[in-house]
Formats: structure tokens, C-alpha cells, sequence
């Protein structure tokens, strides 16, 4: 698909009118815990109630919606409960566990609209090992049920509590991964039009676990070129990271997180960029996160429970990493996962679950790259900017796993960044901007044509000088003094009265918000004193007539010299008086405008402005 739009077609989405193009609403309603339900089709979380799934379960669950949205079924491993939360008729029995981390999975059979295979596995290391179970929409009026059950995968195997789903490289299969008990041997099963290979692909890869270490779950990246699992218990509990090959089906590259802090690791959830992985701690109550684009990542902690048990991690339609805690009425989150540190913003109590429905330890599983759907290239910027500057690039794509950025007129003019910083432009100008998104199933162009309006240069800017009065060139906008590199507080007219030798620049702002800057010198100022000020006081200001000045700087009774200068810093008016704490200033004979008050006794002179009316 290819797309040329003018800067006119992108305003609304800009300004927040959202559209949904190509949702992966197969993953819009979620069914969980005790009678839990979350309806995500308005595009943010709707919980609602009624959801048949509930005691005994404690962890794994699955759910699946049709392409439009409209739940179908959802399952613990154990029971398949049809939209109207009642269980197929044939759908009890099956050989899962209501307590098994990711005891459930539905997977849609590739080139069979309404065939679905339900994998559940056993609990820690159970006898019953992985079965599936085939569920027919078509059948039962068209409620679905289950029309062949448990049917063995690799008979006599013990699995671990882990499995997920990633599509294939190929972009109409599926791979189901899991990891075998006692051992590092892990098991991709490959899905297509064909059925369930009763062969998986192996691979003896990482740390390999005992007995507890086969509870906790893992999870893959949006693209699914990355797996990370959760090791629970025992001495190896931790985090551990592989590649995953699409095509091959096997793991590679392992990368080990350990710390004692870490123990009781139970769920991870990668976030959408794949930059981060998110790590939690059930039994120690924490959350931490790990930056994997650093060879050694570190764990940051960035979410705490005081009392409830941190179950699953699961990432929403929304964008959004929803986290569940044990027997609690609400669901956690982590707002902003693709941001570092506490910026990931963890909320807890985020999303309220309708009374009686709480949380348990699971979330419902399911498979990211559940459609055969293209990318939809979106993105925006700051595109109003100066010549001289640079800007970044927000990538709003959606189902992108790559991209191909195109800046005309830019330094650097491309980039493969899915969101590229520091983009600078240093021609005046309006430049195209295009974005190409692509997945296993195709790619899609986004050229916004004039995007980026680099504003014409500012005026050039210079500095004269007249006595101690600087002057900047007149039209700017705003002006900003500076003394050596340091700004000068409330120097903001075009000119400035120097109170000292040295360097000064001044930055001036055009209509358009760009600066320039001139620079001055070696000025040799008349007066060589110290000059403050916020400690002379006029009143009133404007003047009329006469205003009344208060300095307390000065020892009564000595001699004092007040001056009225005018911009120009040329002394109109001069007297000398006794001070007083209060003196009266006659200013009758001034014409209307700005001037300088200056009150001076030997070394020390004070100076504020004040207008004439």
C-alpha cells in the first residue's frame, strides 16, 4: 500500500481524532481470573462481568476474538467456555491445569477460518505433559465446540509451566514454543494448513532448570524475534533472554539475568519496541526492567506491591503492559513501556475490575502476530523548526517490525531507527518526509509531502554602542542579555545600559521563535561598581509628575548623587542630596518614555527603570 498525503490529511490524527486501521482484534477481549473480563474494542479497557472462568483456576488462560472484535471462546486448559461464558458441550476435560502458568493456548489453524487448536499443558513437571484440542466455530449452531480432545503431543515428555505462540517467517503459520522439565531442551511445534508436526524442532539452549524453575512464564517481542522466560524458584531464579529464528523455529543467543533480588522471577513482557524487557518478582513483590540494548542490562526497579502477589504480564491492544496481581480488585500497569527507567510510569490499580471479579496470577495468552495483516506506516514530528536545528521522529506505525526513513533536505537524509532522533535541517525550506513499513507480509509508504517547514533565517543581528548603552537591532520579538556568558536578569529591551566591562551577547527572537545571536567585546563601562537592582525601590511606575525612591543602602545623612538617564544612558537630569530613607524625585519636565533612575554614594551605585508618562 502506498500513500502520499499533504500536510492537510494528517491534522486530526495529529490533534488526537485516533482511527483503528487494521487492529489485531483477535486480542480485544480477555477473560481471566476470577470472572475477570476486559473489552478492548473501544480502543482503552472496558472491564465487564459475567465471565465464567473462575475457581479453581489460578494462572493460565486463553482468549480469542473474531477479526471484527467479537469474543468466540476463551479457555483455562481444563474447560472451553463459548461467548455466552457456557462450556462446549465437549468442552470439558481437558488435560490442563488450573494451575499452571501458561497452562492454555489458541491458535488459529492457518487456511481454516473457523478451526482452532487449543494446547494445554500440564502443571510443574505433571504427567500429562502438552495435548491439544481442535474447537469447529461451525458446530453447535454456530457457538463452536470442541471436536477432538487431548490429543497427545510427544507422549511421555514433562513440560515446564512456559508456552507461547509466534507466527511464522512465512507469515501464514505458527510456531508453538515450550521448554521440557528438568533440562535446557526447548520445543517448537510448527502449525500449518497441514495440522500440528508431531516432531519439534529442538533446541538445547541456556540455563537448565530443576523442579520450581519450571513455574513462570515467558513471552516474545511484537516481532517475535526474541524470547524471554522466568525461572521461579530454586537456584536459578531469574531471567533469561534467546533469539528466536521464524523460519527455523530455534532458539539462540542466550543472554542470563541473575541477581539475588530476582528471586521468585515469574512473569516477563518485552515492550513495544523490543528495547526493554519487563521482569516480575511474585513472591518479593517487585518489578524490574531491563535495557537490552546494553550487553550487560542491569535490573532497574520500577513497580513495588506491599500486598499482593505479582502474577502475569501481558501486553494490550492498547499498547499498554497490563499486570496482574493475586486476589486483587483492579488491574496494574505500565503506562509508558518504551520509556527508560521510572519514566515507564508503573500504575498500580490502574484498571478496576467490577465487583466480584479480582485478578489471579494468569493473564490471557495469546499470539501477538495472530492476523496476516500488513503494516500501516504512520509518524509525527515537530515539523515547524529553525534552519539550523534538528528534530525527532514519533513512528506511530501500525504491525511495523522494520522502517525506512527518507528526510529530504535532512542531515542524516535516511534512517532504519524506529524513531529517529537528531534529524537537522539547515536550509530554509519545505521538505518531504517518508516512512516505509514493513512486516513478513508486505510493507507499507507513508510521504507526507512539505512536512517540514524550516523557517526563513532572523535578521541578522549586530551591537552598537553609545557611551555604556549597547544597542541590538531593532524588530525581534524579544531580546536576552548576557555578561560573559551569564544571563542578566530582566535585560530584555533591545538596548542595555552596561554597569561593568567585559563581553556581552545578546539572543533576539523572531516572530517565528528563532534565535540570533550578536556578540560585543571588551566594553569598557564608565562606572566600575557594584550595581544591584532588585534594592532600589520607585513608586509609583509609571511616574507622572513625581515619584518617591527607597534605598536603605546608604548610611543616612551621606552624601548621595540621583541621576534620570535616558536609554542612551545620557544623564538628563542630576542632583545631589543628603540620603534619607524615603526621597522624592521632581520628573514633571520629562517627556513621555523609558529612563534609567541612578542612585549613587562612592563606590556603590544602584540603577532601575522606570516610564514617563
Amino acid at each position: 500500500m502506498k500513500k502520499i498525503l499533504s500536510l492537510f490529511a494528517i491534522i486530526n490524527f495529529q490533534f488526537g481524532i485516533s482511527c483503528t486501521v487494521f487492529a489485531q482484534k483477535e486480542i480485544n477481549f480477555w477473560c481471566f481470573g476470577m470472572n475477570a473480563g476486559i473489552d478492548f474494542n473501544s480502543g482503552s479497557p472496558v472491564p465487564f462481568s459475567g465471565a465464567a472462568i473462575g475457581a479453581p483456576t489460578l494462572e493460565g488462560c486463553s482468549s480469542i476474538a473474531d477479526a471484527s472484535g467479537n469474543l468466540l471462546f476463551y479457555t483455562d486448559g481444563s474447560t472451553v467456555w463459548n461467548k455466552n461464558h457456557v462450556p462446549m458441550p465437549s468442552g470439558v476435560g481437558l488435560l490442563g491445569s488450573y494451575s499452571t502458568s501458561q497452562g492454555a493456548l489458541i491458535v488459529p489453524k492457518p487456511g481454516s477460518p473457523d478451526i482452532y487448536f487449543v494446547f494445554s499443558i500440564d502443571l510443574q513437571n505433571g504427567p500429562n505433559g502438552i495435548h491439544y484440542s481442535v474447537v469447529d466455530m461451525t458446530a453447535a449452531g454456530g457457538l463452536g465446540d470442541v471436536v477432538q480432545l487431548n490429543v497427545p503431543l510427544n507422549a511421555g515428555t514433562l513440560y515446564s509451566e512456559k508456552m507461547i505462540g509466534i507466527r511464522h517467517a512465512n507469515g501464514n503459520d505458527f510456531w508453538v514454543i515450550v521448554h521440557t522439565s528438568f533440562s535446557n531442551v526447548w520445543h517448537a511445534y510448527e502449525i500449518t494448513s497441514a495440522g500440528i508436526s508431531t516432531t519439534p524442532v529442538v533446541s538445547a539452549i541456556g540455563q537448565t532448570i530443576s523442579s520450581n524453575e519450571s513455574v513462570g512464564t515467558m513471552h516474545c517481542t511484537l516481532d517475535g524475534t526474541r524470547i524471554a522466560a522466568a525461572y521461579w524458584g530454586g537456584p536459578l531464579s531469574a531471567f533469561e533472554v534467546f533469539d528466536f529464528d521464524k523460519n527455523t523455529g530455534t532458539l539462540s543467543n542466550p543472554l542470563f539475568l541473575t541477581d539475588p533480588n530476582y528471586f521468585y522471577a515469574y512473569s516477563v513482557c518485552f515492550s513495544p519496541d523490543g528495547r526493554y524487557l519487563y521482569g516480575a518478582c511474585c513472591n518479593a513483590f517487585t518489578i524490574y526492567q531491563f535495557d537490552l540494548s546494553l550487553p550487560l542490562p542491569t535490573g532497574v526497579l520500577v513497580g513495588t506491591s506491599t500486598n499482593f502477589f505479582i502474577g502475569d504480564m501481558q501486553f494490550g491492544p492498547d499498547s499498554i503492559i497490563y499486570v496482574s496481581f493475586m486476589n486483587n480488585n483492579f488491574l496494574s500497569a505500565i503506562l509508558s513501556p518504551d520509556s527508560a527507567g521510572l519514566l515507564c510510569n508503573f500504575t498500580q490499580n490502574a484498571v478496576s475490575l467490577p465487583t466480584p471479579s479480582t485478578c489471579q496470577l494468569g493473564l490471557p495468552n495469546y499470539i501477538y502476530q495472530v492476523l496476516n495483516t500488513p503494516p500501516v506506516a504512520l509518524f509525527n514530528a515537530p515539523h515547524h523548526i529553525c534552519p539550523g536545528t534538528c528534530t525527532d521522529f514519533t513512528n506511530l506505525s501500525i504491525n511495523g517490525t522494520s522502517y525506512e526513513w527518507t528526510f529530504a533536505g535532512a542531515n542524516p537524509s535516511t534512517s532504519t531507527d524506529a524513531n529517529p532522533t537528531n534529524i537537522c535541517y539547515n536550509t530554509p525550506g519545505n521538505y518531504s518526509v517518508s516512512l516505509i513499513a514493513t512486516n513478513v507480509i508486505g510493507s507499507d509508504t507513508l510521504t507526507l509531502n512539505n512536512y517540514m517547514t524550516v523557517y526563513p533565517y532572523p535578521a541578522p543581528q549586530g551591537i552598537a554602542q553609545n557611551g555604556d548603552t549597547l544597542f541590538a537591532n531593532q524588530g525581534a520579538v524579544s531580546y536576552q542579555w548576557y555578561h560573559t556568558g551569564v544571563l542578566i536578569p530582566g535585560a530584555t529591551d533591545y538596548f542595555y545600559i552596561a554597569d561593568a566591562s567585559g563581553d556581552f551577547n545578546v539572543v533576539a527572537t523572531d516572530s517565528n521563535g528563532c534565535e540570533v545571536e550578536a556578540a560585543i567585546f571588551d566594553v569598557v563601562a564608565s562606572v566600575q561598581s557594584t550595581v544591584s537592582n532588585d534594592q532600589l525601590a520607585i513608586y509609583p511606575n509609571p511616574v507622572a509628575d513625581k515619584c518617591t525612591i527607597r534605598n536603605s543602602q546608604f548610611t543616612m545623612g551621606a552624601a548621595v548623587t540621583i541621576k534620570v538617564l535616558n536609554i542612551l544612558g545620557v544623564a538628563v537630569q542630576s542632583e545631589i542630596r543628603n540620603q534619607k530613607s524615603e526621597m522624592n524625585v521632581d520628573t514633571h519636565a520629562l517627556p513621555s518614555g523609558i529612563y534609567w533612575l541612578e542612585v549613587s554614594s562612592g563606590e556603590k551605585i544602584f540603577r532601575t527603570k522606570f516610564i514617563k508618562q
